[in-house]
């Protein structure tokens, strides 16, 4: 969902703006143990916009830094292109955490994935449950319908909307 699909020996930092980067590698630095810290006000405003007070209170004080190698550090797949597994790719419409484009450049990484969009931010796991759980569904294919057959007394709002590529 809105994640990145890194090639083999790419890092996260290798496809963020430069100007990111060099913010995130001062402030691993300044660290003591080579971390970089959430601001809750960017957590908030940029990867949990649509959470309720509620939400946000019971959140933000678990925020931990991120450890600045699994931005810098390359992975390792050198099968994973190869395989040509089936590939679904969840957009959630209100993502901000980057930009839209740089989803879809991730998603046209995958080969003819299934496209779902959610409604929800970054976080959308945590805000809307239900719409992640219907993409998710629909992203398998079994849609909206079996999602409530499969689940009794769920409800699943209907905010998953699958595109496909031709």
């Amino acid at each position: 969902m809105s994640a990145w699909v890194l090639r083999d020996g790419e890092s996260i930092n290798d496809i963020r703006p430069p100007d990111q980067v060099g913010a995130s590698r001062a402030q691993a630095q300044q660290s003591p143990d080579n971390t970089v810290p959430m601001d809750p006000e960017r957590w908030a405003s940029e990867f949990m916009q649509d959470a309720t007070p509620q939400q946000l209170k019971a959140v933000v004080p678990r925020l931990v830094p991120s450890p600045f190698g699994w931005f810098d550090q390359a992975i390792d797949l050198p099968r994973f292109f190869e395989l040509r597994l089936p590939a679904s790719y969840i957009f959630l419409k209100q993502d901000r955490a980057a930009p839209r484009a740089s989803y879809e450049t991730m998603a046209a990484r995958l080969r003819n994935p299934e496209r779902v969009e959610c409604e929800g931010s970054h976080q959308a796991m945590q805000t809307r449950p239900g719409a992640v759980a219907t993409a998710l569904l629909a992203a398998l294919g079994t849609g909206h319908h079996a999602a409530q057959h499969d689940l009794p007394g769920l409800h699943f709002p209907q905010t998953a909307i699958v595109t496909r590529r031709t």
